[in-house]
């Protein structure tokens, strides 16, 4: 068996032999190095490139004196650089076929902090991870793209941070393994997926996760509402008609069951309606009335089977075939389904695959693209919970885009390093992902044995990285690989994260007492021994760091804080303001996220915010953080405390006020956890109402502020304007997607006590609307319009309007009590 050194000279040994074919014979177009032409795979010297940076220099490497290296310092441009900006480091190549590419890296970084911007053929730059262990050297897929036959191809590449040795490219027509130096055959068009068998509503339970069981290619699966149904006896199709057993449709639809054995018939009552069927008869009853079946109810197995659409319809309920899936869909009038972007299907469906692997000796930030792909993986796990029929323009379902992330998630070098501090941002939805995936039984069956046992691994390990970071028996000074500074009462991004991990884990293994139960089991050498079985490199790194005597016994970690060990039940004390409270919360995943929200809605609506009062200090009464036009937040001067926690805070230099701060924090943590928690019925309580209240109040003034812009200051330095347009939506941390669980995915709808009045008028284009979800209404309007929404109220109420800036944003509409503040709704109105 071939050590990694070995496998690595290897791969040295194999590409300088490759690299003789087609990668000297290189010509210059128009000031770009130009070499040959692709057909399975071609090898390009980085020093052959053309280098249009003075700083990048060649040198030489590996070495020896005839191989030379790029050096990359740090240089980029902290936002991708606009589309068609020349790169730093260029080169062009011919593809001879048609199909997918891949772009790979030879390269060494000699910090964590490593990560360059490319882009091709003049495109928008996207950021990618030049490798992942220092002072080695790696291949790193660094780009994939769809050529045509015969296309020139050229790529521009800038340095983003950290310092790079690049010896050289590899471009293949194909998928490329740099263990072996293979290249696959070309990406074919994409086969039809077949539907899994239809499996049941999630139950949270602690038994083991069974292995997953074969599918059958024939099965029918039933969505009602977006959730999969389980049936004892499967769905099946009948002369052309999907029958499906009685009492479990019938009862899912909110009816009223009986069964009369001597006759043979089932008889169902909803409201008003009576329905009647018999065994072998093609005359149903509806209200008395007689009505022709096309196949009659028959006995299956001891269970009578009735034509699905002929009761679904009448019972007031939608059914459609989707007959590439065989899948039936059934919605019921007011079931929530979120009217999602297809922009941001296709997009987060083309991100790459999911892979939370950290350098934990890195920059805390040194996230390159994972924040984009981990947020994308959260958002398609929620539209395929809620539809498993969304799919990309291209016919790519969500489902099983999600499956794909997951899979590639677990692979040895891939899995999360469970350093926690701030790299649960993403692990936090990463882990999320993960859960929401096993409570979609027909999707986890797509998993195999080992891989299940991989994802329960993965799951307990972030556990114990949670309860080492958050536990209240625990005071850290320093993350779990004793590398970064912590404590409770800095940021509150720094748990946060890993209290998103928890709830995952909560949901996965099916309660509290299950996750605490494999908490009191953790075995370090078990654990290590586990991590080598897997291939999982990145995470043994981080247990190694912290040690045997600590993870288990407890003691004083690198900073000199009180670790109590990990094997004990998890239990939190709610953080408010900085300051660790006595208040300890229920392990429940409710609880846990109204503590978060508590935390981070509550300051009282301020446009302005003063830096504080110190003696002597210039800076004193004067603005910390305001709006760039001038403009005042519709909810400024309220009364109300909701105004999110980095808008109004302070760190070591004084005063801090960053709508990047919020982002990082509400965005980037809170929403995808409501979105995770709400859907799978989590949600509840009255904890859950004024959360949903606070929630509302604080991301819409959010929401208003980033849309004009919001100057702010932060750790003695003016941080500029940061804005939705100039700073988070091309920034490739993920904002789109977490905007659009936002906009999309509450399911609770808006709250308060609020209710359109009857006098209310809403106008769009000078055409009243009305009767539409409160949450969420979808117009068509001209594309090179703007629409312009008027509203009028009766006495008793106010109506804020934020207007659509383009047709592609929406309109928020704030229709509030003007003697009571807290009776409000807020109206989402979307044009396409």
């Amino acid at each position: 068996m071939l050590t990694k050194g070995m496998r690595t000279i290897g791969i040295i040994l194999m590409m300088s032999m490759l690299s003789m074919i087609g990668s000297f014979a290189a010509t210059v177009v128009d000031g770009v190095s130009h070499f040959g032409t692709v057909t399975d795979k071609l090898v390009i010297e980085a020093e052959l490139a053309t280098v249009n940076n003075s700083q990048i220099v060649v040198k030489a490497g590996l070495g020896e004196p005839s191989k030379k290296d790029i050096s990359m310092p740090y240089m980029g441009p902290a936002i991708a650089p606009a589309a068609g900006t020349q790169g730093d480091l260029e080169f062009s190549f011919t593809a001879a076929n048609a199909g997918k590419h891949e772009i790979w890296m030879f390269s060494k970084p000699s910090t964590a902090t490593k990560s360059i911007w490319i882009a091709i053929n003049g495109a928008k730059a996207v950021l990618a991870s030049a490798g992942s262990v220092i002072n080695e050297y790696q291949w790193s897929k660094v780009a994939t793209f769809t050529a045509q036959g015969n296309e020139n191809i050229k790529v521009s590449i800038q340095p983003r941070n950290g310092y790079l040795l690049v010896d050289k490219f590899m471009v293949t027509a194909g998928a490329f393994d740099p263990e072996t130096g293979t290249v696959a055959a070309s990406t074919p068009a994409p086969s039809p997926t077949a539907t899994p068998s239809p499996t049941p509503t999630p139950v949270r339970s602690t038994s083991p996760t069974p292995a997953p069981t074969p599918v059958d290619p024939n099965a029918i699966t039933v969505l009602f509402n977006g959730a999969p149904m389980i049936f004892d006896v499967p769905p099946q199709l009948i002369n052309d008609r999907t029958m499906v057993p009685m009492r479990a449709i019938f009862e899912k639809l909110g009816a009223v069951v009986t069964w009369d054995d001597s006759t043979q018939t089932a008889k169902a009552v909803k409201g008003d309606k009576t329905v009647e069927l018999t065994i072998n008869n093609k005359i149903a009853k509806v209200d008395g009335q007689d009505v022709a079946l096309d196949v009659p109810a028959q006995l299956i197995n001891n269970r009578t089977l009735v034509p699905l659409r002929f009761v679904s319809e009448n019972l007031d309920a939608d059914v459609q075939w989707v007959d590439e899936t065989k899948t039936v869909v059934i919605k019921t009038a007011g079931a929530f389904q979120p009217n999602w972007s297809q922009d941001i299907i296709d997009k987060a469906i083309a991100e790459p695959l999911m892979n939370l692997a950290l350098e934990i000796g890195g920059s805390q930030y040194d996230y390159g693209n994972r924040l984009d792909t981990t947020a994308a993986a959260l958002t398609l796990s929620v539209m395929a919970y809620y539809n498993r029929n969304t799919k990309s323009t291209g016919g790519t379902l969500a489902g099983d885009r999600l499956v794909a992330h997951v899979k590639n998630m677990i692979k040895g070098g891939n899995e999360p390093s469970c350093a926690a501090h701030l790299t649960g941002w993403i692990d936090g939805p990463g882990i999320l992902t993960v859960a929401m995936l096993k409570s979609m039984p027909d999707l986890w069956s797509q998993l195999t044995e080992d891989e299940v046992k991989r994802c329960d691994f993965i799951m307990k390990a972030t556990s114990v990285a949670g309860n080492y970071i958050a536990n209240a028996k625990n005071n850290p000074k320093r993350n779990v690989p004793q590398l970064r500074d912590f404590g409770k009462g800095y940021n509150p991004n720094l748990i946060d994260g890993y209290i998103a991990v928890m709830i995952a884990n909560y949901i996965y293994f099916g309660g509290a007492d299950a996750v605490n139960a494999n908490l009191a089991q953790f075995k370090y050498d078990d654990y290590i021994a586990q991590m080598d079985a897997f291939g999982f490199t990145v995470m043994k790194k981080t247990f190694e760091a912290a040690g045997k005597s600590l993870l288990e016994n407890g003691g004083k970690d690198a900073g000199g804080g009180a670790i109590a060990g990990v094997t004990m039940p998890f239990t939190y004390l709610e953080v408010i303001s900085g300051k660790v409270t006595d208040k300890e919360i229920p392990y429940e995943p409710m609880a846990l996220f109204a503590s978060l929200a508590r935390r981070q809605f509550f300051h009282p609506f301020e446009s302005t915010v003063l830096h504080k009062e110190i003696a002597g200090s210039e800076l004193s009464g004067k603005p910390a953080g305001y709006i760039e036009d001038g403009s005042v937040s519709p909810f400024d001067g309220n009364g109300q405390a909701a105004m999110l926690y980095e808008f109004k805070t302070s760190d070591a230099g004084g005063t801090r006020s960053s709508g990047a701060y919020v982002v990082t924090g509400a965005l980037r943590i809170i929403v995808p956890i409501r979105a995770v928690i709400e859907a799978l019925g989590y949600w509840t309580g009255s904890e859950a109402e004024v959360a949903a209240k606070a929630m509302h109040l604080g991301m819409e003034d959010f929401l208003f502020k980033a849309a004009r812009g919001y100057h702010g200051y932060s750790k003695d330095r003016d941080l500029g304007v940061q804005s939705e347009m100039k700073t988070w939506l091309d920034s490739g941390l993920g904002y789109e997607y977490q905007k659009e669980l936002w906009l999309k995915a509450q399911r609770s709808g808006p709250s308060g006590k609020g209710s359109l009045p009857a006098a209310t008028e809403i106008t769009v284009d000078g055409k009243p609307i009305s009767g539409f979800d409160p949450n969420q209404v979808t117009l068509s309007v001209p594309a090179a319009t703007v629409p312009v929404v008027a509203a009028k109220a009766d006495a008793k109420y106010t109506i804020e309007v934020i207007q659509a800036t383009d047709t592609n944003s929406a309109a928020r509409i704030f229709v509030t009590n003007a003697s009571d503040p807290t009776d409000f709704i807020v109206y989402h109105v979307f044009f396409k």
